[in-house]
């Protein structure tokens, strides 16, 4: 090669990321933004891209897939499923993005499986030995990444993940040596998870704590102290009460009469016989006076929830028993039939209305994934806002909260006390639908949502938690429903996605596809993917149409009209759902012009998506369901 140049020096980097052996099988291995971006290197070079990859010190081997061999999709597939690894720290390893690592984890059986050997060195051992000293479950430093899984279903077993950073291979034992299993077991590696070896270590220094005459160590609940509501959180985990969970660990719990907060036992077992209904379950109405304050006596008692509190004084208990389900389907269907029907068999329901959380216990108790399954059971079509016939005016749900708000607040409270930080602090994210139903119920009180939450007892804190911090994209979305929902939706974006129709005339015309703004606009549900949608940070006024949707723009990453600057078949990349973001109309003007421009897309080290321009300043892309960080250039 004549000259080196900058870029040649970045796509030699990301190749070497990606073929660290310099090893390539073939052209489709190398990724599609990224073979764009070679295209138009090798052409100001003079050269085909096979040829620009050669002399930039990459051999082909159409024998050899090194991605293949790099990765066991075997060994990940059974680590996502069956034990409890996280795939993004294990993309961390190899350097590349969630998406990547979880598309290898879900890819076909190849029937290699490199990762899988059974013998350790005598170093990897020592690092294993020093980790179960330490009560880790996980060892890192410049040579060698170690990590514990148990797993999820099975109680005594576990996996050990391996890897050298030196020589970049990777060990994955499903089958522990002897003397390491003996010693795992001995620490009660099966009866403790990571968080509870957190959770023992800062007992001792926490307000829980008082001495014994003996000089023993002794706990007692006390709600103030912010280590509780880990503690509970445990407890869960275990399915114990907080006294139980904490003599788990080892530690004594105070004399039964403080425990008790001087309430005898009979006195609760008397009370609670009065709720006994006819089937011999104890049903608390969320109305009635007494429900509020028995559960904060089974919470001070330290039981992790009702049902453990019941069966501890002998009472059956289940949330929803079936004689009052099935008497509520009839009710449900008629409900749907006369408020939310559309046309024909079709039924709109927003996600903000209590009644789809009602539809989504009727489907996870008959065994069904989601509410438009048991919608189709019950012979009715989900329809979504887009599909909405014009004027047509949704029912009006808020009305329903109006008369119920008692029972509606009880569910909320219950909900927001699960996610408290410390003290009485949650972290709300305001792109959640949790924070547009708690909006919506402070309005109606003539609230702001802060004054709400303070109402509760709660206070909103606006540092997001480590899962939190990281972009929206598909591992993040935590309702299944939604899960489905984005899902059918890059189906659809995949049907449509094709080459760019070229229409020959005097100017060569690029034809764009409407249908792909239109589904990706529908992706993301006429949002924009830059701006926050928080009301405390100001965010960007939305632009509502007649049709109940907000504007929005889809903007190319890397412009179509740049396609004859790329040879071969890259062009077919530019007009492509991984080449597009859905923006506002303010974020789509700043991409372009702001101080010359948002040049470069980039993955930081947390592996949030960024654009930046020459001035170093960085936009976040907030949501992401489809775009991968392969640090392109945008040349705006």
């Amino acid at each position: 090669m004549d000259r080196i140049t900058g870029t040649d020096k970045r796509i030699y980097y990301q190749l070497l990321k990606e073929f660290p052996s310099h090893v390539i099988g073939k052209m489709e291995e190398v990724d599609r933004s990224l073979y764009a971006e070679i295209g138009k290197a090798a052409r100001e070079h003079g050269k085909k891209p096979k040829a620009y990859i050669k002399e930039l010190g990459f051999q082909f081997n159409r024998g050899v897939n090194r991605r293949s061999s790099r990765y066991d999709n075997n060994a990940l597939r059974k680590l996502k499923e069956e034990y409890s690894c996280k795939l993004t720290d294990l993309a961390d390893d190899f350097g590349i993005s969630r998406q990547a690592i979880h598309q290898k984890a879900s890819a076909e059986d190849d029937g290699t499986k490199p990762w899988q050997r059974e013998r350790l060195s005598e170093s990897e051992e020592d690092v294993i030995l020093q980790m179960i000293d330490n009560n880790d479950y996980i060892y890192d430093d410049d040579e060698i990444v170690v990590r514990l899984y148990r797993h999820l279903q099975k109680v005594g077993e576990f996996a050990l993940y391996v890897y050298s950073r030196s020589n970049d291979r990777v060990k994955c034992l499903f089958s522990l040596p002897e003397e390491i299993y003996d010693l795992l077991i001995e620490n009660q590696y099966d009866l403790y998870e990571e968080v509870d070896y957190e959770v023992k270590e800062k007992i001792p220094q926490s307000s829980l704590v008082r001495r014994g005459d003996d000089g023993e160590l002794i706990i007692k609940f006390n709600r103030e102290d912010p280590l509780t509501n880990k503690i509970m959180y445990c407890a869960r985990r275990h399915e114990k009460t907080f006294y139980e969970y904490v003599e788990m660990l080892g530690f004594r719990v105070e004399d039964s009469e403080t425990a008790n907060n001087r309430i005898p036992d009979e006195a609760i077992i008397e009370e609670l016989s009065g709720f006994v209904n006819e089937e011999g379950y104890v049903h608390i109405p969320a109305n009635d006076p007494a429900y509020h304050r028995l559960r904060n006596l089974a919470r001070n008692r330290g039981f992790s929830t009702f049902k453990v509190f019941f069966e501890h004084f002998g009472f059956r208990y289940k949330r929803t028993q079936r004689t009052r389900m099935d008497a509520s389907k009839s009710f449900l269907v008629e409900k749907l039939g006369s408020h939310y029907k559309v046309e024909g068999n079709g039924v709109y329901i927003s996600t903000y209305d209590p009644l789809y959380n009602n539809l989504t216990g009727h489907a996870r108790s008959r065994g069904l994934s989601n509410v438009t399954e048991l919608l189709n059971s019950w012979g009715f079509e989900r329809l979504y806002l887009e599909d909405l016939p014009e004027r047509y005016e949704p029912y009006d749900w808020q009305k329903d909260l109006e008369k119920n708000n008692q029972t509606v607040e009880e569910r909320y409270i219950g909900v927001l006390e699960g996610m408290v930080s410390e003290g009485n602090l949650v972290y709300i994210d305001s792109r959640d639908s949790l924070y547009n139903q708690l909006y919506v119920l402070a309005v109606q009180k003539g609230m702001k949502l802060n004054e709400l939450l303070e109402e509760w007892g709660f206070e909103r804190t606006y540092e997001r938690g480590e899962r939190d911090a990281r972009e929206r994209n598909l591992e993040a979305i935590e309702s299944d429903e939604e899960k489905i929902r984005v899902n059918e939706r890059l189906i659809e974006i995949k049907k449509i996605q094709g080459e760019l129709d070229r229409s020959e005339t005097t100017v060569q015309k690029i034809e764009r596809s409407a249908s792909l703004s239109r589904e990706m606009k529908k992706l993301y549900g006429h949002k924009c993917q830059l701006c926050d949608y928080d009301p405390e940070h100001g965010f960007i006024p939305l632009i509502e149409k007649e049709d109940g949707t907000y504007y929005m723009e889809v903007h190319h990453i890397i412009p179509v009209s740049q396609q004859d600057e790329v040879e071969d078949d890259s062009h077919k990349s530019l007009d492509s759902y991984e080449n597009v973001i859905v923006l506002c109309a303010h974020h789509h003007r700043m991409l372009h012009y702001h101080k010359g421009g948002y040049v470069k897309m980039e993955e930081a080290e947390d592996g949030i998506l960024w654009f930046t321009n020459d001035s170093e300043e960085r936009i976040q892309i907030l949501t992401n369901y489809h775009l991968k960080a392969n640090d392109i250039e945008v040349r705006i």
